[in-house]
């Protein structure tokens, strides 16, 4: 296919006006060779980069130059001019960590793209360790949660605003009373116009809770026997659905407290240890064994902040120093004092 060809084909799709033919033509383009893909990812992030508000202004009117700049060097292989197009990229991924950290948070993730014939998905994953930001292209943003990922397809904004979770994510909606928000999960479906909430639903815990911070919400459930009607919620409500009983349960509860770990806190009132263990596996990163029955019944209140490390949250459980621990690698064990 002709380089310029190419070019219009790619720039096209990411701003959304080919025609049904020319979408075919870039999937066989795609399906061609595994160099096509490659090049075609390496330049969608390079464009999700530029979209984003602080490089928007700074690099659009280079956009269509530099993308026609990189993939003719691509076709020439001249490796001089293509690494510049690289040393841009990461420049600019750069100044996005740079960013983070001096807003004293850690985000981190990664994005990729999966093609059908028709349809390409946006996802982020999230590893365990962190959190990341997503703007999505209705500007609503949603907080990933470490173990997490966050799907949405290209139509995402024109046709509805759909997009699917697994693990936990906070979500600030923007409002839009022609396309209400859907979050889906294996379990549950959460519609909103307009509003903030938490949804927590590991396909490793027995238990999904949404929580409300402000707004409405209604809650559907994937299987009808389980709940035939939405469960509507206000601020400072939580639904929670038992996967092992099937039950549904909605109480109230401090929703801020919930929702803390967004800005790298952990908040608890009262709460067992052991349902403490995978909160704090995910967030540092690490693995506890514990070999104590006695910690596992303890209750705790209390809160730490993102400056909290593992050894500060160890050394807070064992005040009263009833327990040891040993480390090895990313492991801990917790034993009684002998």
């Amino acid at each position: 296919m002709d380089i310029e060809k190419i070019k219009e084909l790619i720039i096209g799709h990411f701003e959304g006006n080919l025609t049904g033919v020319e979408k075919r033509e870039l999937v066989q383009w795609l399906k061609a060779s595994d160099e096509n893909r490659k090049v075609f990812a390496e330049m969608a992030d390079y464009w999700g980069i530029a979209h984003l508000p602080y490089f928007a202004s700074h690099i659009d009117a280079d956009l269509h130059e530099n993308f026609g700049m990189s993939l003719n060097q691509r076709q020439e292989l001249s490796q001089k001019r293509f690494s510049l197009f690289l040393h841009w990229k990461r420049l600019a991924v750069a100044i996005l960590v740079l960013l983070a950290v001096s807003g004293l948070s850690y985000y981190s993730g990664y994005s990729s793209q999966d093609w059908t014939d028709e349809v390409v998905c946006f996802e982020t994953v999230v590893p365990l360790g962190a959190r990341s930001k997503v703007v999505l292209p209705d500007q609503s943003v949603v907080w990933v949660n470490a173990g997490s990922s966050l799907r949405y397809d290209k139509n995402f904004l024109k046709e509805k605003r759909e997009v699917y979770l697994k693990g936990e994510a906070f979500f600030e909606v923007t409002p839009d009373s022609l396309k209400p928000f859907v979050v889906k999960s294996e379990e549950l479906a959460v519609k909103v116009l307009g509003t903030s909430f938490n949804i927590r639903t590991y396909e490793d815990e027995e238990e999904v809770d949404v929580v409300l911070l402000s707004g409405k919400v209604d809650v559907y459930m994937n299987r009808p026997v389980v709940l035939k009607h939405p469960v509507h919620l206000n601020p400072n409500e939580q639904l929670t659905y038992e996967k092992g009983s099937e039950k549904v349960f909605k109480r109230e509860v401090e929703a801020a407290d919930i929702c803390a770990w967004v800005t790298g806190e952990m908040k608890f009132t009262k709460a067992p240890f052991s349902s403490l263990i995978k909160e704090l596996e995910r967030k540092y990163n690490v693995k506890l064994k514990v070999e104590t029955s006695a910690l596992l019944q303890e209750q705790y209140t209390g809160s730490f902040t993102s400056e909290h490390t593992i050894y500060d949250i160890l050394h807070e459980i064992n005040i009263d120093g009833k327990y040891e621990w040993k480390q090895n690698g990313n492991e801990f064990t917790i034993h009684d004092r002998m």
